[in-house]
């Protein structure tokens, strides 16, 4: 066999090796269907991604809510006990909430009555017709019906008042000194009205002066300091003399004063008798002692 034979038989050979099989199926039948490898759509979670992860948005975000604010008091407002007071506004809402006066009151504020509240910004309040309590410079709060509170915004509060007499003993008043000419007695001290000179009126004793001759003097009276704002509003005055006597002048009553030092000049011309009575009037907030 020549060399050129003997290649063409190994090529023969060799290419008979690398011959795919072919299935023997019958007369008919389909072909075996080829399987094709799908691609992985899975998403494989690395430990090292470190990308940021967005949040899904809301498709209904919360509103901010806005505090309500008082602008404005109405002119001719009253903040004291049964006045009417209105201010206006912005962020009250429709719906009514509560006015409070803050101050000396107890639990350290007021709450007022509700006459209006619209929803434009416009409120208002009648206040308590109160007692007991001081005048005093208070502030205005509202409270939304949600809940959120406003600013404070001032206000003068007067309290409601009322008179008396001042009670005519040594408790309240006393005779400091009681004078005839150039001699003078010592009067009697506070709450002890048994040291005293001269001429009962009441349950204080006050000078009472007789003369068979001319005779002239001063009377001092000195009062206790009232408190919790209550104040002397009148001297009421009676002059009982007799004969040639007289009051001739009476000074040191200071209305709206809280203490008084009064004194009461008098004389008697010919003889005769110089006496005299009087009380004082005071006022202050209804409900509180004024000592």
């Amino acid at each position: 066999m020549t060399l050129r034979v003997a290649l063409v038989c190994v090529l023969v050979a060799l290419l008979g090796a690398t011959k795919p099989e072919v299935p023997n199926l019958g007369k008919g039948q389909p072909l075996p269907e080829a399987k094709v490898p799908r691609p992985n759509t899975e998403r494989r979670s690395h430990d090292n991604d470190r990308r940021p992860k967005t949040q899904p948005r809301s498709s209904n975000p919360q509103k901010r809510v806005r505090k309500p604010h008082i602008e404005q008091i109405v002119p001719f407002s009253s903040c004291s006990p049964g006045g009417a007071l209105a201010f206006v506004g912005k962020s009250f809402g429709p719906n009514p909430g509560q006015v409070h006066l803050m101050g000396k009151f107890l639990f350290g504020k007021l709450g007022l009555d509700i006459l209006e509240w619209t929803d434009s910004g416009t409120v208002g309040v009648r206040v308590p017709d109160i007692g007991g309590v001081q005048d005093q410079q208070v502030k205005i709060r509202l409270t939304a019906a949600g809940g959120e509170t406003s600013n404070l915004v001032p206000c003068g509060f007067t309290a409601k008042r009322e008179r008396k007499w001042l009670p005519f003993d040594s408790t309240h008043m006393r005779l400091s000194q009681c004078n005839v000419g150039q001699s003078y007695s010592q009067g009697n001290a506070f709450n002890d009205p048994d040291k005293t000179y001269g001429q009962e009126s009441g349950s204080l004793l006050i000078c009472y002066h007789k003369s068979d001759g001319d005779n002239w003097g001063a009377d001092k009276y000195e009062t206790k300091t009232l408190k919790n704002g209550w104040r002397f509003v009148e001297w009421k005055f009676t002059n009982a003399s007799g004969q040639g006597g007289q009051v001739l002048m009476r000074t040191g009553f200071v209305p709206d004063a809280s203490q008084l030092n009064l004194r009461v000049n008098w004389n008697i011309d010919g003889g005769g008798i110089a006496h005299y009575s009087f009380k004082l009037g005071i006022e202050g907030p209804r409900g509180l002692p004024f000592q």
